[in-house]
């Protein structure tokens, strides 16, 4: 289609960055983005088990090119660290307009390891803060629970939340999905923090790998940015728990569909 219609495609990774500077936060952005005139951001409707939902706000993580990404996972492993370096990208070089596909999107452990699910909708505007929201809210998942969406509206950069946003076209109460699967560990994602610190040791998620479907690609081993997966002489590769930061690579990248979310006993009977 780009060949038809005569548009550059733009390698990022080759095209040079742009050091950009927010509260003394430090991020490389792909400099044609970055100079661009004007933006349009296609997002996809996904579930994400770090950040609980994957939209317009976590679509703009991809100004960063290249293996710069595993370090911003490596440097802020927890989902709020880590919503906070996708919401200074957002800052930093806003879309001009965001188009969300929501006809196909996926439920369950997304983004990669979920499942499809068909929700016939597209969302539009110029504010993805108030995109994600009205998204979220949707599928079921009240908006100040997403990291990136509540991050982000603190910081001013949108509408954020549904009551706030000029809705046109269908109704929201007319498309809400009472039966979408959200990720499995949301429950826990959502529990208060000192809980969170109380009950670690007994209620914990984490990934782990099917002996039955793994390839042994080692792809996960190549993309774990503090490198707790090793695969050398090894049936499939092996999860250091120490060294995981439970960034979720692996478990987005695997081809195979091998890396799964484990839960403890606890857990399990804890998430239904």
């Amino acid at each position: 289609m780009a060949e038809r219609e005569g548009i550059e495609l733009v390698n990022f990774e080759a095209s040079g960055v742009v050091r950009r500077e927010l509260d003394g936060r430090v991020y490389f952005l792909a400099r044609p983005a970055a100079e661009a005139d004007f933006i349009i951001s296609l997002p996809k409707l996904k579930t994400h088990v770090l950040t609980l939902m994957t939209g317009a706000v976590k679509n703009m993580f991809g100004l960063i090119p290249g293996f710069r990404k595993a370090n911003y996972h490596k440097e802020n492993p927890k989902p709020a660290d880590f919503a906070q370096v996708v919401v200074d990208i957002l800052a930093l070089r806003p879309p001009d307009l965001t188009i969300m596909d929501a006809v196909l999107a996926m439920e369950g452990d997304g983004p990669s390891s979920g499942n499809p699910r068909r929700v016939n909708l597209l969302l539009g505007s110029a504010d993805p803060v108030a995109l994600d929201a009205v998204a979220s809210d949707i599928i079921g998942l009240p908006p100040d629970k997403v990291p990136t969406t509540r991050i982000a509206s603190e910081a001013g950069l949108g509408f954020g939340w549904p009551e706030a946003a000029y809705i046109v076209g269908q109704r929201l109460a007319d498309v809400r999905m009472n039966d979408f699967q959200l990720t499995s560990n949301r429950k826990l994602e959502l529990l208060p923090k000192f809980l969170v610190r109380l009950i670690d040791p007994y209620v914990w998620v984490r990934p782990a790998i099917r002996r039955d479907e793994c390839t042994k690609c080692n792809t996960c081993v190549d993309s774990c940015p503090t490198h707790a997966l090793s695969g050398e002489d090894e049936e499939v590769p092996i999860i250091d728990y120490d060294t995981c930061i439970n960034c979720w690579c692996c478990h987005e990248l695997c081809p195979s569909r091998a890396v799964f979310v484990n839960r403890s006993w606890l857990a399990k009977k804890f998430i239904r």
